[in-house]
């Protein structure tokens, strides 16, 4: 792959992660008061902007004269580009802090002595190995500054429902599952709502570790944030002395750090998605390098934790096909979806009913009164304004379709492969009635795994 098209794809996702650390959750920046059409609009407006995104991101050859004409004025070592987007995003995550804090003055007990004090531990701990052109010191220094960055909420964040009902329904949970009780039921939360319990057992049991040992189970979510970062880079480095400081490493250096000092991601400290991005990337891993057995399990526990390896099972049985014969994509989509099954209904079983009505009796009650529509950049508002409501799944599921004929037409690649996944994810997000804003970090992590992958160039 050029580096050309390489650097663009990365700008990119740049400028994506930008968005979305900027546009944040809800309504902001603006008030909850907008006028709904108005809203729907500038949703739909955000939808587009999207869109183009992904077009140039799959097509970057059409806009490469332009990065040759920039080249050409602005000539910047690429180990100060890098720099600049490393500090860019240390700084943009002490912000967004301090603007939470401001928000909820009660919770977030971060000041700006204390970003203070962030910047000059992690702006000189990532600058220096940049400066000097040590990749190793450089990955390490990355990794480290994350942790760092990673103990401001856990010491100055509560986990509590006033702010995000995530993880307070996960430790919920938890205890309930430690008590040898159903997680399925309705859990009192500390802002006195009664809420139910949505998610699948697996994104549960992951923070079970820290939960046990009586630590904050954010813990987990900066462990296995960091394993997907090491997974990002085995794509490129089987050992990282091999790492030397030309193109190859500046992208996938740079790659790796809009996921680890991604400003919105760290910001939302409640998120209970980490060991998802973990398990979806690894199961890439497995299956780029061809170790399916491997593949398999770290699949079937994708199946069992979150509901979009549901979705991209059979893209990912058609590209098995294709690269080994439908006979071995049986065998190991099978053996995938075997136990990931068996490992749900362990949960389901004591209960179907609950499991029913937590999972999918929500979701069903809630798309039928749209009170999600205005949480993330899609086109339900929209519909919803104009009276056509009832045209959002069949489009949902037209899209998904002609994902589906695609790859059955033309996944015979690993690069058409993940053009699939970035597709069937971006369509049904888009057309789907419940959906959040977080659920964009999952695009920008496949968007990552087909960057490093078709990134060659040394």
């Amino acid at each position: 792959m050029k580096s050309s098209a390489s650097t663009i794809r990365l700008a990119i996702i740049a400028l994506l992660v930008l968005i979305l650390s900027i546009r944040r959750d809800g309504f902001f920046p603006f008030s909850a008061n907008i006028d709904p059409l108005t809203w729907a609009w500038l949703l739909a407006a955000q939808v587009i902007l999207l869109l183009l995104l992904l077009f140039f991101f799959f097509k970057p050859q059409l806009i490469e004269h332009i990065v040759y004409k920039l080249k050409g004025k602005i000539q910047l070592p690429p180990h100060l580009i890098v720099l600049g987007l490393v500090n860019l995003l240390i700084l943009f995550t002490l912000v967004l802090h301090l603007s939470s804090s401001r928000t909820f003055p009660e919770y977030f007990h971060f000041g700006k002595n204390d970003a203070l004090v962030f910047a000059l531990l992690t702006i000189p701990l990532v600058s220096f190995p940049i400066l000097t052109k040590k990749p190793a010191l450089a990955v390490f220094s990355l990794f480290l500054a994350t942790i760092i960055l990673a103990l401001i909420p856990i010491h100055y964040y509560e986990i509590t429902a006033n702010t995000a009902d995530l993880l307070p329904i996960i430790q919920k949970q938890l205890d309930a599952f430690v008590n040898g009780q159903n997680i399925y039921q309705y859990f009192l939360l500390d802002n006195g709502v009664v809420t139910q319990a949505v998610r699948q057992p697996g994104t549960t049991l992951s923070f079970l570790p820290a939960f046990l040992q009586g630590l904050d189970i954010r813990f987990m979510s900066l462990i296995y944030t960091l394993l997907t970062g090491v997974v990002l880079l085995k794509f490129q480095y089987r050992k990282l002395q091999e790492a030397k400081f030309d193109t190859k490493f500046f992208i996938t250096f740079s790659a790796i750090a809009l996921f680890l000092l991604f400003p919105y991601r760290q910001v939302r400290h409640d998120l209970y998605e980490p060991f998802y991005w973990f398990l979806i990337t690894l199961s890439l891993y497995w299956l780029h390098i061809g170790k399916l057995k491997w593949f398999a399990l770290t699949w079937a526990l994708g199946i069992f934790t979150q509901v979009w390896f549901w979705l991209f099972t059979p893209f990912a049985a058609v590209y098995l096909w294709r690269k080994y014969s439908f006979q071995q994509a049986v065998i190991v989509m099978g053996a995938a979806v075997a136990i990931g099954v068996g490992l749900l209904s362990v949960f389901i079983l004591k209960n179907p009913n609950a499991y029913l009505e937590h999972v999918f009796g929500f979701y069903a009650g809630e798309i039928a009164k749209g009170s999600y529509a205005a949480s993330t950049i899609h086109l339900t508002p929209l519909f919803t304004e104009y009276g056509l409501n009832r045209f959002l799944l069949p489009l949902q599921l037209f899209s998904l379709g002609v994902v589906g004929l695609f790859t059955l037409l033309r996944v015979k690649t690993w690069e058409k492969f993940l053009t699939a996944l970035v597709l069937v994810f971006t369509y049904f997000v888009l057309f789907n009635s419940v959906s959040w804003n977080y659920m964009y970090i999952g695009l920008v992590v496949l968007m990552l795994v087909y960057l490093i992958t078709t990134t060659k160039e040394h």
